[in-house]
């Protein structure tokens, strides 16, 4: 009995690791509501866009991107044919329709909302296709899982040779350095090298620092026959090397200078969280003392609770594994004050928060460290 119960615990850990190994982020590969950057990007590199269309405190909208867009065939097989953004209804955020100006003369910059007529979006999540003319071929709308999303994306660029891989494609300068900043990575090296090697890999961008003109032919045959993407700078002496030294140095963020920076620019007032000084929140928690519909909520662990806390709060840790569901069960319709120690945990709930439709929120950016030391 132990030793078929030890096979099966072997044969369920092999099966969780291939399963865990097959996820990613998926905001590796999927830009934030950037829709006029994602139709600029998909200019520069000749692919086509998907606009998913997303609303806040939507699960299926949620488990399309934690689920679906996170599984690594999902990305291997999109990334290379399309630039993918999500919209989301925002009436400050604006997008151009037509989305390529240069194409149209009666081109207006609508707002996100609008932009959701235009695409006649009936149901959320639904994914856009649009072709590299920026024609739309072709809508997803719901949840669906990893196969079947990579089913039905292959039955709507069926035939769209436009889509499929194998373009030469010359860019400037500056469109490298847009490109580059955009974190997409090319191999540079030199004609002879590129045609010297009979199986590319189909996964990368080529580079060719000394490619002239005279031979667009073959270098598009090749490219053509090996489904490869070739870019070139018309320059035979430009040297990538020198354009990556103009370029501004990409160090990696670690997670505790990324939360400083967060709170840095939310106490000063630079993002659209409604956010207070302490002052503000002395003013707010006093008016609303017999106010049934205001409610306090201390963001820190039960120990730093104890140590400590804003009259008639409420602890909901951060931390805890039932902290998202003890949110999706909250009145929605209440006013919310919530802070934690300096700010950092307390930005994500917030966000969370008005993820989950959550209307009414107050952010103590300083914490309870600056309540108490003010």
């Amino acid at each position: 009995m132990k030793k078929y119960l030890l096979m099966f615990l072997i044969v369920f850990l092999i099966f969780i690791k291939a399963f865990s190994d097959d996820l990613i982020d998926y905001k590796d590969y999927i830009l934030t509501d950037s829709y006029n950057e994602a139709f600029s990007m998909a200019k520069l590199t000749g692919t086509g866009v998907i606009l998913l269309f997303s609303l806040p405190g939507c699960g299926n909208c949620e488990d399309l991107k934690e689920y679906t867009f996170s599984n690594s065939k999902v990305k291997d097989f999109l990334s290379d044919k399309f630039v993918i953004t999500t919209v989301d209804r925002n009436d400050e955020k604006m997008g151009y329709y037509p989305p390529d100006p240069e194409k149209s003369k009666y081109v207006i910059e609508y707002d996100y909302s609008y932009l959701y007529s235009i695409f006649e979006i009936r149901t959320t999540p639904t994914l856009i296709v649009l072709d590299n003319n920026f024609d739309r071929i072709g809508r997803i709308e719901g949840f669906v899982d990893s196969e079947i999303l990579i089913e039905e994306i292959e039955r709507i660029i069926c035939g769209k040779s436009s889509l499929k891989k194998g373009a030469v494609k010359k860019i400037t300068v500056d469109d490298y350095k847009v490109l580059r900043n955009a974190g997409i990575k090319f191999k540079a090296l030199k004609y002879a090298e590129l045609l010297g090697n009979n199986s590319p890999d189909t996964g990368i961008n080529f580079l060719l620092e000394d490619f002239e003109e005279g031979n667009i032919s073959v270098l598009t045959e090749y490219a053509l026959s090996n489904g490869i993407n070739v870019y070139y700078i018309h320059s035979a002496s430009t040297e990538i090397t020198n354009i990556e030294k103009q370029l501004p140095l990409q160090k990696e963020e670690s997670e505790e200078e990324k939360t400083v920076r967060e709170i840095e620019e939310e106490c000063s007032g630079k993002t659209d969280r409604q956010t207070i000084t302490i002052t503000q929140a002395r003013q707010i928690v006093s008016q609303n003392k017999s106010n049934p519909d205001f409610v306090i909520i201390d963001l820190r662990t039960p120990q730093e609770y104890a140590t400590g806390h804003l009259e008639n709060s409420v602890n909901l840790d951060f931390f805890s594994s039932a902290f998202e569901n003890t949110l999706r069960k909250m009145n929605k319709d209440k006013t919310y004050l919530i802070y934690c120690k300096s700010g950092g945990r307390s930005i994500k709930a917030y966000d969370k928060m008005i993820q989950l439709g959550f209307k009414n929120i107050y952010h103590m950016c300083a914490g309870y460290e600056g309540w108490i030391n003010e």
